[in-house]
């Protein structure tokens, strides 16, 4: 049974600890490499929707080129604006219809975004490297413990110019001991905004200062593998962080800078044929180790090279873009010859369980037994199997350091200011209401039903050349957007924007720019160089030295979901949503996260059918999220959801029933159940609503004829009126949700 193989792997956990004399090199021989025949879950492929649209189709669109999609888009948007009912492709006939234009923009902003990131996974015919041990069907390699010295200074080092917080040493210590305990790989999962950048260069600083590094010579360089967008940032981060001089100019194994290493004497990739094309040998040069920076993409062209040439230590960041074990490029990876490794990421499960198995495999092989006891044991999440897993990788096990450290801003950085997240429910004007009727009638598919259903409640046209007022106005999440906006410019602050489909991006960013006056508002997606990615962030930067007022940044958030530190914004609002929370949370970190100094307010807008009310696709879908983020182990539980919460969903939308909404006073609207909240009466049938610990609050009241004369606050980011206003003044500044009832009370209204 899963129950049992779980207790078989949770004593494979044990026995990996063992310290094995005879053991063989992970990498077997270089050779042409063939594509593991292992099927693996890779998830819905967009965060919240299935992959296939109606089965043939999704099949059809699943097999267009890559390099195809921008030309069939454009194609595809000029056939249905001609009324034309398909194209024709090499591949078949493509039905001009919105839902398959949708898909098809999606696919092209995830390809977009690994192309600029020089990270795609298509994989090349041919290719000669290192190919490894897999694991797959049963343990084949299992990593030793190292022997390494024991009797070393463990403070931090001097050459570390910038004082540890409390955490931040504590990881520190963790790597320590977990290199002198002779691991050969940890998992640094802190959540993002602690530091990890920083808690790594600390390590390898006092590596170096001991001068012993693999414990054998004193001069191995430490190698950084990092996604395109992050490698100046590694740079910025040695340089703000350590003192001059340590390990030289980080040398950038990559772009036009990699020709200075190779053998001039053979052109090409080693996956040609097998053989080495870089000489690395002035790594290796003076007395001191030098520090490498390199991209997934370059360690999978030159796999040979990496692999002949040892490094102290491996720094793989954002690890989980090798979580795919079947490709070259975690082949590559596993490959390295490094004695110590380390990954980074604050989401080391992004699709399916079997994800922390990969990342894991790199790290620590065998630690976490073959892929298939894994799978048969840990493929279906359960709260017992969860604590199993968990267990395994970030507690100590047989007296040594744990193998993962994970830490939430919430439960170690109290230094940092507070996160609050405010929802702002609207009722759908009529047509948006009319329109989300129609997309909700009987007879479409599971896939076509939810797109023009997540579409409406966006906005029920996006008619081009529409008066901006209009525009605004015929949506309740547009107009909930640009009251939060206003706000937020009326107190002289910033906002990033979360907007996932990119012809959203376009006409939102303009949108903004007429209404409030804005020269420019850049937008970072998955089709922005890293150049320019840079300079619109480093733009946006400036207001922490030059504070110069409002302004906005649209970004969509796989593309900028990571790796970005925007902390001069201080506000987030999500005006579109992806299924997954761990995106959502990963767009919210960059700007909460160290180097802020100011609470930070994400909001929610949200669109409420005036009849279904909470049957309205925004509540049922807040209604996950928040399911979906409370799981007691969800660093490791899968937060993309799966077949059977997209059916849910689905059932859930078109079984929605009509309902009246109902009225109640303040009395008995209690807070029962929310200790984290405080309720302070302002006028009788008014109350303010604030987190206990601190940041943005919201003001309630069942009486709108009295709203005019309550004092508000500096901390308030939100009115909700529940009872209808009958022509009332309301307070000016705030964004303000009049929802004639309190029907929605408490679950879409209290803060977060």
């Amino acid at each position: 049974s899963p129950e049992d193989q779980a207790e078989a792997v949770e004593d494979a956990f044990q026995s990996a600890w063992a310290e094995t004399r005879e053991w063989a090199e992970r990498v077997i021989e270089i050779r042409k490499w063939t594509k593991p025949g292992i099927e693996l879950p890779e998830g819905s492929g967009t965060n919240w929707l299935p992959t296939d649209i109606d089965g043939a189709l999704g099949e059809l669109l699943g097999t267009i080129p890559d390099e195809d999609l921008a030309a069939l888009v454009k194609a595809l948007e000029a056939a249905i604006a001609e009324g034309h009912a398909s194209i024709t492709t090499a591949l078949g006939e493509v039905p001009a219809e919105p839902i398959v234009l949708e898909a098809l923009r999606r696919r092209l902003e995830l390809y977009l975004s690994r192309k600029a990131q020089a990270e795609s996974n298509d994989e090349e015919v041919t290719a000669f490297l290192p190919v490894t041990h897999d694991n797959f069907w049963e343990l084949e390699f299992r990593e030793r413990l190292r022997k390494r010295p024991q009797d070393l200074d463990k403070e931090l080092p001097s050459t570390v110019r910038q004082s540890l917080r409390p955490y931040q040493a504590a990881a520190f210590a963790w790597q320590v001991a977990a290199w002198q305990a002779g691991l050969p790989g940890i998992l640094n999962a802190d959540e993002q905004g602690l530091g990890k950048t920083l808690q790594t260069l600390s390590f390898l600083a006092w590596l170096s200062s001991a001068g012993i590094q693999s414990g054998v010579e004193p001069n191995r360089p430490f190698l950084i593998v990092a996604p395109t967008s992050l490698l100046r940032n590694w740079e910025a981060e040695i340089e703000a962080h350590l003192k001059p001089g340590i390990w030289g100019d980080p040398v950038r194994l990559y772009g036009p800078d990699l020709r200075q290493w190779r053998n001039a004497a053979i052109r090409g990739r080693d996956t040609q044929d097998g053989r080495a094309r870089l000489d690395f040998a002035d790594l290796y040069k003076g007395d001191t180790p030098r520090i490498a920076i390199t991209t997934y993409q370059t360690l999978a062209n030159y796999a040979v090279s990496f692999t002949e040439n040892p490094f102290a230590v491996v720094v793989f960041d954002e690890i989980q873009n090798v979580k795919n074990p079947v490709t070259l490029r975690a082949n590559a990876a596993k490959a390295v010859n490094a004695d110590f490794r380390i990954g980074l990421t604050g989401t080391p499960v992004e699709n399916a369980t079997c994800d922390i198995w990969a990342v894991m495999d790199q790290l620590f092989a065998g630690a976490l037994g073959s892929l298939n006891d894994f799978r048969i044991a840990f493929d279906v999440p359960k709260a017992g199997n969860m604590r199993v897993l968990h267990k395994a990788i970030f507690q100590p096990q047989a007296g040594y350091p744990s193998l993962g450290l994970r830490r939430t801003k919430g439960s170690v950085a109290t230094d940092l200011p507070t996160k609050t997240r405010i929802l702002h429910p609207r009722i759908m004007p009529a047509v948006q209401a009319l329109r989300y009727d129609e997309a909700r009638r009987p007879g479409q598919s599971l896939f076509g039903l939810l797109h023009h259903i997540r579409r409406t409640s966006l906005h029920p046209g996006l008619i081009e050349g529409e008066e901006p007022g209009g525009f605004t106005h015929s949506s309740a999440r547009i107009s909930a957007a640009m009251d939060i906006l206003a706000s937020i410019k009326a107190k002289g602050e910033r906002a990033l924007i979360f907007v996932e489909n990119l012809d959203v991006q376009q006409w939102f960013a303009e949108l903004v720019k007429i209404e409030f006056g804005l020269s420019r508002v850049d937008i970072i997606n998955g089709a922005t160089p890293v150049s320019r990615r840079h300079e619109f962030t480093q733009r946006f930067q400036r207001h922490l030295h030059a504070d110069e007022g409002f302004d906005v940044l649209i970004m969509g958030p796989r593309a900028a979901g990571t790796g970005l530190t925007l902390t001069a914004a201080n506000h987030v609002i999500h005006l579109t949503r992806w299924w997954n929370p761990a995106v959502e949370e990963q767009c919210n970190d960059r700007t909460h996260r160290i180097g802020q100094i100011r609470p930070v307010t994400v909001h929610i807008p949200l669109a409420i059918h005036p009849r279904l009310q909470r049957g309205s696709f925004d509540c049922l879908l807040q209604t996950l999220m928040r399911r979906k983020r409370s799981l007691a182990d969800s660093v490791l539980w899968p937060p993309e959801s799966d077949e059977n919460e997209i059916r849910a969903l689905y059932d859930a939308i078109v079984t929605a029933e009509e309902t009246s909404n109902t009225t109640e006073t303040l009395q008995g609207l209690d807070l029962a159940g929310y200790p984290s909240l405080v309720a302070e009466d302002l006028d009788g049938g008014t109350i303010r609503v604030r987190p206990r610990d601190g940041g943005a609050s919201i003001v309630v009241s069942t009486e709108p004829e009295r709203i005019a004369n309550v004092p508000l606050s500096a901390d308030d980011a939100a009115v909700f009126l529940l009872a209808e206003k009958n022509d009332c003044s309301l307070p000016s500044g705030l964004p303000v949700s009049t929802l004639g009832g309190t029907m929605l009370w408490p679950e879409f209204i209290l803060p977060e």
